[in-house]
């Protein structure tokens, strides 16, 4: 074996200074082959879908109840002669009625807390809501 003609894998080498008589280093262990992957394992039909999870049941049997609900209400409230408009003018009146008094008994804070909440209403809830549905996407 000349320099020409280097040794092959496994052959033990000439004298060649350092590494007299020694066989060349080895390559590690063989890595094993990759395994094949699996497909994800199929949902199980009997798991509620993300619009179960976000409706609390079947979205019909939801609309459903509901529906139902709202009748049964709408027919309490009409017994009583009470009208939709006429019940939001009056919480509405009844609110700024609690404000002008709370005011007048020098509270001012709880205006500004309302205000706050009101404002800070319009980006939490609707961001709350984002959230909500990614997560249910997700399936969590």
């Amino acid at each position: 074996m000349t320099l020409e003609n280097p040794p092959k894998r496994g052959q033990v080498m000439e004298d060649r200074g350092p590494t007299r008589g020694r066989e060349p280093p080895r390559d590690p262990a063989p890595r094993p082959l990759p395994r094949e992957r699996t497909p994800p394992p199929m949902p199980d039909p009997s798991s509620p879908t993300p619009l179960h999870r976000f409706f609390g049941g079947s979205p019909a049997r939801v609309a459903l109840q509901l529906a139902l609900i709202s009748i049964a209400v709408g027919l309490v409230l009409s017994t009583l002669n009470i009208e939709p408009l006429s019940l939001l003018r009056w919480l509405q009146q009844t609110v700024r009625e609690l404000l002008d008094y709370m005011r007048w008994a020098g509270i001012d804070l709880v205006e500004s807390l309302g205000r706050w909440l009101l404002l800070g209403a319009v980006v939490v809830v609707p961001v709350w809501l984002v959230m909500r549905l990614v997560k249910v996407r997700q399936g969590r």
